[in-house]
This record gives C-alpha cells, sequence and structure tokens, in this order.
C-alpha cells in the first residue's frame, strides 16, 4: 500500500516539475523572441522612422524658403542641401528591419506615396529655378502640399505603428519576467509539501 501511494507522490511530483519546466521553458523562449523582435525590429523601426519624419520637416521648411526672394546661387544651394538631406539611406534601413506582413504593406503604401511627393518636389525645383515663384508657390499650396500631407502621413503610421508594437512587446517581457519568480516559487512550495508528505508517510509506515 505504502509503495502504491509513494509512486503516485512521486508521479504528481514529476508531473508537477516537468509543468513548471514546461511553462519556465515558454516564458524564457517567449521572453528571448520578443526581446530579439524589440532590438531587431521595434527599435530601428522607431529610430528611422522618426530621423525619417524630422528630415521630411526640415526639408519642407527648406523648400518654403524658396518661396521667398533669393539670387539663382542662393536657391540652387537651397536645393541641393535638400537633395543632400534626403531619406533614402533611412527607409533603406527601416526596409532592412521588417519583419510583420502588417509594417510591410504600410512601408509599400509610404514608398508610393513618397514616389508621388518626390515627382511634385522636381516640378516645384523646376518652376523654382525658371524664377516663376508665382507658379511655384501655387503649385507649392496646391499639388505639392496634398502629396506632402500623404506622404507626412505614412510615415506617421509607420512611426506610431512601431510605438504600439513597442508597448505591446514591452508589456510581454514584464509579464514574462514576472512569471519567472512566481514559476519557482511555486515549483519550491510543491517540492517542499511533497518532501513532507513523502517523510511522513515513511514515519507513518515506519510505526507500523
Amino acid at each position: 500500500m505504502f509503495q502504491r501511494e509513494l509512486f503516485i507522490i512521486v508521479s504528481l511530483l514529476a508531473a508537477v516539475t516537468l509543468a513548471v519546466a514546461g511553462l519556465g521553458w515558454y516564458a524564457i523562449s517567449k521572453l528571448h523572441e520578443t526581446s530579439r523582435l524589440i532590438v531587431a525590429d521595434t527599435l530601428p523601426g522607431l529610430t528611422y522612422a522618426g530621423l525619417a519624419e524630422e528630415r521630411i520637416h526640415d526639408n519642407r521648411h527648406k523648400m518654403h524658403e524658396l518661396l521667398t526672394p533669393h539670387t539663382s546661387s542662393e536657391r540652387e544651394s537651397i536645393i541641393l542641401s535638400i537633395k543632400a538631406n534626403n531619406t533614402d539611406t533611412l527607409w533603406l534601413e527601416y526596409k532592412n528591419s521588417i519583419f510583420a506582413t502588417e509594417d510591410r504593406q504600410s512601408f509599400q503604401t509610404l514608398m508610393e506615396m513618397r514616389s508621388n511627393y518626390l515627382q511634385s518636389c522636381d516640378r516645384f525645383y523646376t518652376l523654382v529655378d525658371a524664377n516663376k515663384i508665382d507658379g511655384a508657390k501655387a503649385f507649392y499650396y496646391g499639388d505639392l502640399s496634398d502629396r506632402f500631407q500623404k506622404y507626412k502621413t505614412a510615415a506617421k503610421n509607420l512611426f506610431d505603428y512601431n510605438v504600439k508594437q513597442g508597448f505591446i512587446r514591452g508589456n510581454t517581457v514584464i509579464r514574462s519576467i514576472s512569471l519567472a519568480p512566481w514559476l519557482i516559487s511555486v515549483f519550491c512550495i510543491l517540492i517542499f509539501m511533497g518532501g513532507v508528505i513523502l517523510g511522513l508517510r515513511t514515519g507513518l509506515s515506519g510505526v507500523r
């Protein structure tokens, strides 16, 4: 009778140990994967999207300066500085850090809006180079502004997406870390209780 009870207790302890070990492995693997995504996806996404947004606005401000009186050489210098401050490298780096389908689709939308906007920019520069300031102003506040807003919105959507993913993944890391002490505590308590029960049963069987 005692051997049967001993077998049952040991089996239960083994099952509990395996269950706790399984949960621990799941928590650690989840923590590892989420941490990897934060480092390889979320942080680069936030960095590149944020820097790109900053350059977009800087260049927009410089383009507005072209609507005020400048010499030909000054206009050329401003246009060159705008083109040098492009977002090509930033968006390429962002593309290389994409993991999720949703992020990839949003990025493709961004590239379409950017392509349309850059076409309008070239048209704007042509008007400015020709010293057609009135036409440049009308174009700046019309077609160029419309395409700029679409491009800016697409860039902001990417940034907001990464903020959201950072929040979700950060919470996952926190939950995984918080789960570990509880698993260890439950495991220790169950092992202790199993040891006590085994000790008591062994003692009682000896008394008989």
